[in-house]
């Protein structure tokens, strides 16, 4: 994930740590932009991002209101760049799970089925996460981002759907994935499934107590059910 252009707007100085290192400018912008996204990250996770504040956010990071505004801009862009850094996570499963041999050998269709439940599983994992996942797809929907931040989200969505096109294409080809769904179908179906998985899972009270009482799975398994039968050669 590239460095925000809203740190070319900070004015920093050099600067002395506690420890007495001495910081440059570029490496204090760093630090803050590192707190900051940990931080966000912990307390919209915590408090969920509607009930957490800049000024929140800027006294846990042990800077300055202005510093989080300098670099984020609006509290909307740091809620997409916090799930940005969250799906960096996902990219590695992903990157790990086709490297996998039984993924290697497996049909088209069969590949993609498995990109789906890691996908799932990762969805679980954060399950705290679903709400903001379904806030960051709002706000690019009502165009409230910053263009920046709008374009940058629709490039994690196509790195998202680069890994469904291989397996898409071999699906095609040994007849497991019916071929007169081309790629953009498949892409649109199981963009919009995803998304319909974290809006249902949005809905869900996510306190410890309420997470353990509904099965995540069971709603994850209805939709991946439906993409395979969508897709599945009859």
């Amino acid at each position: 994930m590239q460095d925000r252009y809203y740190f070319s707007q900070c004015s920093y100085t050099n600067v002395v740590t506690e420890r007495g290192d001495f910081m440059t400018s570029e490496e204090l912008k760093k630090e803050n932009y590192k707190k900051i996204i940990d931080t966000s990250k912990k307390l919209f996770v915590e408090k969920g991002t509607k009930a957490t504040t800049l000024i929140e956010i800027a006294r846990e990071a042990g800077v300055a209101k202005k510093t989080v505004s300098n670099i984020f801009g609006t509290k909307n862009n740091l809620l997409f760049l916090v799930m940005d850094s969250l799906y960096m996570d996902f990219f590695v499963s992903l990157d790990k799970m086709i490297k996998n041999e039984v993924y290697q050998q497996a049909t088209g269709l069969e590949q993609v089925m498995q990109l789906l439940v890691t996908r799932a599983k990762y969805y679980e994992k954060h399950m705290n996460c679903t709400k903001m996942i379904f806030e960051v797809e709002g706000l690019v929907i009502k165009n409230d981002l910053e263009e920046l931040s709008c374009r940058q989200y629709l490039k994690t969505v196509e790195k998202i759907a680069g890994y469904y096109n291989e397996p898409i294409k071999k699906g095609h080809l040994d007849g497991s994935i019916k071929r007169e769904m081309d790629e953009k179908a498949i892409n649109d179906l199981l963009f919009f499934s995803f998304g319909a998985i974290a809006q249902r899972l949005s809905n869900i009270d996510t306190n410890e107590i309420m997470v353990t009482q509904v099965n995540t799975w069971e709603i994850m398994r209805s939709v991946l059910k439906m993409v395979r039968e969508y897709l599945e050669k009859q």
